[in-house]
This record gives structure tokens, C-alpha cells and sequence, in this order.
């Protein structure tokens, strides 16, 4: 029940044990870092907890990546008001119905955008404003794909996490989101309980200063697979 700051999971529990455990820290603390570590060693699938929003540290380079990440982290705290989120969508009652589920999880800076040449205005007009970009991927004229790569080219903006709305939730879409930068998915229309999840998971990228990329886009298939697996789609 103590208030830690980071939770470090040796990787030999398997991921029934990690996962629940962290997620159990994530409860308590919703900025608490969760990590897997196998020092010396390679942990053979790091994918299942990245995609759960997990630091991965193992092989030879764990122990100072270890020690770099824990003299690194934050001692400030963040929250919900100070946390504004943009959401880009083109059909206006999932754009409203979005943003009145993040006000009634305490966001209160809460702004939409009816496609990418809106959000990118409203995102080049004050970089350092949004924490969080939520967008669906089918809109006209520019997808969400694209605005994706266009904040993730922007050396202003290329740190906010981006979670992606879609109404179907398929392996080329996912792919895809990978690949253009995506942090996160949700399936329209998103339960309150998911939507709280991906923006928890999108604070602590901010907080701890985390690539906001789920992964390079060459190692988007072997988080494909663990996405597959898991329920986190």
C-alpha cells in the first residue's frame, strides 16, 4: 500500500504473475513505472509487456540502463487538470461522445478537431499544449495515419502520445498504427474502463518521459503477435 514510484518485475514469473502485479501497482500509483528486468540475459518475448506499457531491461546493457532510468525519474507529479487531450474525429457525435467520457474522468481540458489540418493548427499553434492526442484512422482528405507521421516528423510535437480510435480493429490497421508512431488502440465505440486505461498508460509516457512509439516500425510484427494475444485491443 506504500506509494512507490517504480515496481521492477524479475522476468523468470511468468506473465500471469508480472502483468496482474504491475497492473495492481498501476492501481495504486496510475505514474508508477513498471518493468521487467532479466540481468546478464535476453528476455525472449519483451513484446507482451511493452504492449502493456512495461520498460523492458535485459541482456548485457539491463543493469545501466536500470540504473540510468531509476536516477531519471520524475519527482514532480502530474494531473488529470493539467493534462489537456485533443481528440480528432470527423463525425461529430463520437467526437462529443468521446470527450464527455474523458470530462467525466476528471480531464477537464478537453478539445476536439474535425480532421488532421484542424489538429495539426491547433497542435503547431501551442506544441507544448496537448499531453495526448486521441484520433480515429478512416477521416477524409487525410487519415489518421497521416496525422500520426506528420506529429511524429515534428521535432516539437513528436513526443505526445497517440492513441488510435478505430472501428475495426484488424492486423493491417494495427499494423499500420505501429509503424506511423501509434502508443495505444481503442475500438469504437471505447468503454469508459478502456478509454481510462489508454489515457493512464498515455500519462505515464509523459511522466516518465517514455518513447511515446509502441515500437520501431521495423519490429511491428513481433508486436503484432503479442497484441494478438492479449486483450489490450
Amino acid at each position: 500500500m506504500h506509494q512507490f514510484s517504480a515496481l521492477l518485475v524479475d522476468s523468470r514469473y511468468t506473465d500471469a504473475v508480472s502483468l496482474p502485479l504491475i497492473q495492481l501497482g498501476w492501481k495504486h500509483n496510475p505514474l508508477l513505472m513498471g518493468g521487467i528486468f532479466r540481468l546478464g540475459e535476453a528476455i525472449l518475448d519483451e513484446w507482451t509487456p511493452r504492449a502493456a506499457g512495461m520498460k523492458v531491461f535485459h541482456g548485457q546493457d539491463a543493469l545501466p540502463k536500470l540504473n540510468e532510468t531509476l536516477s531519471n525519474l520524475p519527482q514532480e507529479s502530474i494531473d488529470d487538470t493539467h493534462f489537456p487531450v485533443l481528440v480528432v474525429e470527423d463525425l461529430d457525435a463520437p467526437r462529443e461522445i468521446v470527450c464527455a467520457y474523458l470530462e467525466s474522468l476528471g480531464f477537464s481540458q478537453v478539445d476536439g478537431a474535425t480532421g488532421v489540418s484542424q489538429a495539426l493548427e491547433q497542435l503547431r499553434k501551442n506544441p507544448s499544449h496537448y499531453a495526448c492526442i486521441l484520433t480515429d484512422i478512416n477521416m477524409p482528405k487525410q487519415s489518421g495515419i497521416d496525422l500520426i507521421k506528420e506529429v511524429r516528423r515534428d521535432s516539437e510535437l513528436n513526443l505526445i502520445p497517440i492513441i488510435v480510435l478505430t472501428a475495426y480493429a484488424t492486423a493491417g490497421n494495427l499494423i499500420e498504427s505501429i509503424k506511423a508512431g501509434a502508443s495505444g488502440f481503442l475500438v469504437k465505440p471505447p468503454t469508459k474502463k478502456a478509454l481510462h486505461r489508454e489515457i493512464e498508460r498515455a500519462k505515464r509516457i509523459r511522466f516518465n518521459r517514455m518513447n511515446p512509439r509502441l515500437c520501431q516500425p521495423e519490429e511491428a510484427h513481433l508486436l503484432e503477435k503479442a497484441l494478438q494475444s492479449s486483450d489490450l485491443v
